[in-house]
């Protein structure tokens, strides 16, 4: 930066934000004197989160650290030696070398991820000493693993809304977040729309911001927000106002939402337990990682279902080493899970388990109950839906037991070559019979 007294410059923030500011910076003497927004970017808009514009009070505040040092007494007590950097690298570098030669490189764990992201700052030098040292890997992101793991089970991939695009909507739901607090450029957006016409609906226990500019609050209790979510099914499938059109060719498991909402109540997904055998760290992940190798791991630490489809639906061998790795951890997640349900009292217990017949474990089952439609319908839902080709979608459906098959062992057959509303019917039908069976014991 220039340092001509009271010269301003313009730059970007360097959080890990996907707002990307443009930032005003004033600077004397070489010294940041004041932070604001700038206007390159048309997000920003002049102005700035209070984290940002208080960066030059942590780069020169007194309780900044500008060199290491070793802690004397016990932790918490902010007794330390100050030394150089020679010594403190020294000690590093000793104790990384006792842990593994004592216990193995992967007893060493990088414990860091970004806030402050750019070519410079995140997994260029310290990637590669890490790498190369063979320390363990750990999954990224450190604070949204749990939220990323629930965006994916719900929606998958799929892309966020952009800013510009609030202003064409009809309805904007906001349900347990604030953006007055973090996400404040998005708020000028939402208050565009409401002005050309949408309608803002925010759930909330919390009376917001903009839940007191919305035109219905729903202030619901902690906790019930599954309740409430369940109900908006069932409301939507019974009164015909789901888009049929759109969940038949862009959606995944649609058919379990229906079902949940004409009651069939709570319901273990295999694919979901399948996805938790193999997340980061555990057992079944460092098996994959061995039988497949490292090209099948993501930069987040994440198993390449992609990648490793591609490979297993190639090889028969592959794909039943997979199995072998995966399918005895989700019949014991379904197995724990069912127990809970049946001491908790519950009637019925239901699983989704796509490859049931092919694994032999119908027999864990009182009832099985088989959906179904023609292989050119389901060839087309699956292409619709996926990057996958014709000659692929073919090659997975192959991998799967004869669907006439299925239908002769099945209790029950529910069809879905119709509408949602067809399915739903049948679907209903299924849920009184199994309801029947329940309340009579057989």
């Amino acid at each position: 930066m220039t340092k001509a007294a009271g010269h301003q410059v313009g730059t970007a923030c360097p959080l890990d934000c996907p707002d990307s500011c443009s930032l005003s910076v004033s600077l004397s003497d070489g010294r940041v004197v004041a932070l604001d927004g700038g206007h390159a970017n048309p997000v920003t808009g002049g102005y700035i989160c209070g984290k940002v514009r208080r960066f030059g009070d942590r780069m020169y505040g007194p309780d900044r650290l500008l060199r290491p040092g070793f802690r004397l007494g016990p932790p918490g007590s902010g007794e330390f030696r100050w030394v150089g950097w020679d010594e403190a690298l020294a000690r590093v570098a000793g104790a990384m070398r006792e842990a593994r030669d004592r216990w193995g490189a992967e007893a060493v764990l990088p414990y860091c991820y970004g806030g402050s992201n750019g070519l410079l700052t995140q997994d260029t030098a310290d990637a590669r000493l890490f790498r190369r040292f063979g320390a363990s890997r750990l999954a990224r992101t450190l604070c949204a693993s749990t939220t990323g793991a629930a965006n994916q089970a719900l929606y998958g991939k799929m892309p966020s809304v952009t800013y510009a695009d609030f202003a064409h909507a009809k309805l904007i739901v906001i349900w347990g977040a604030n953006p007055s607090a973090s996400g404040i450029h998005l708020v000028p957006f939402i208050r565009e729309a409401q002005r050309a016409g949408a309608a803002l609906v925010v759930v909330d226990p919390r009376a917001t911001p903009l839940a007191r500019l919305a035109d219905l609050h729903l202030a619901l209790r902690p906790g019930t927000d599954v309740a409430v979510a369940l109900s908006l099914h069932r409301h939507l499938f019974e009164n015909g106002l789901a888009d049929e059109a759109f969940l038949a060719a862009q959606a995944t498991g649609a058919m379990l939402d229906m079902t949940r909402s004409v009651g069939f109540g709570p319901v273990v997904e295999a694919d979901t337990l399948a996805h938790d055998a193999i997340a980061p760290g555990t057992p079944g992940a460092a098996a994959v990682r061995e039988r497949f190798s490292e090209g099948v791991i993501g930069p987040d630490g994440c198993v390449d279902r992609v990648r490793l489809g591609a490979l297993v639906f190639d090889d028969c061998q592959a794909r039943r080493d997979l199995e072998a790795i995966v399918h005895p951890a989700v019949y014991r997640a379904i197995r724990a899970w069912m127990r809970a349900r049946e001491a908790s009292g519950a009637r019925m217990a239901i699983a989704e388990i796509p490859l049931l017949f092919e694994t032999g474990h119908e027999g864990d089952f009182d009832c099985v109950v088989v959906t179904a439609c023609a292989e050119a319908e389901q060839v087309r839902r699956a292409m619709a839906r996926t990057s996958l080709s014709e000659t692929e979608v073919r090659r997975r459906i192959e991998a799967q037991g004869p669907l006439d098959d299925k239908v002769r062992r099945a209790d029950y057959v529910i069809w879905t070559d119709g509408t949602i509303e067809d399915t739903r019917v049948r679907a209903a039908a299924v849920w009184d019979a199994l309801n029947r069976r329940a309340v009579m014991g057989y």
